[in-house]
């Protein structure tokens, strides 16, 4: 059920998201909050981690993910990236997620 959810967001989500305007899209609410991007930016980041931890779940008694997801939104800079590409990337590599836990034994 988790991952028909997980679909059924990755196929509709974009759409709503690239209907907003690129300057509303990476305009930050103040200084120290996300942009509508960093978010997604923030999902990509959440995206990647639980990716290792699908894995290495694995293979690994204890796997140690680490995430300081302030400093992964910063240095990653999505807000400096074109919108279109953190909604693709986003989309795809949820895409992927989805094809490696149908595929965990």
């Amino acid at each position: 059920m988790p991952l028909t959810r997980l679909q059924h967001l990755i196929t509709t989500i974009p759409g709503k998201l690239l209907a907003i305007p690129e300057e509303e899209f990476s305009s930050k609410p103040a200084p120290q909050k996300w942009s509508k991007k960093e978010i997604i930016g923030h999902l990509i980041d959440s995206a990647t981690n639980n990716h290792h931890r699908f894995i290495r779940a694995q293979f690994e008694d204890v796997p140690t993910i680490m995430y300081q997801q302030d400093n992964w939104n910063v240095a990653s800079r999505y807000n400096d990236m074109e919108g279109r590409h953190v909604i693709s990337f986003w989309q795809m590599y949820n895409q992927h997620l989805i094809e490696v836990v149908k595929r965990i034994p």
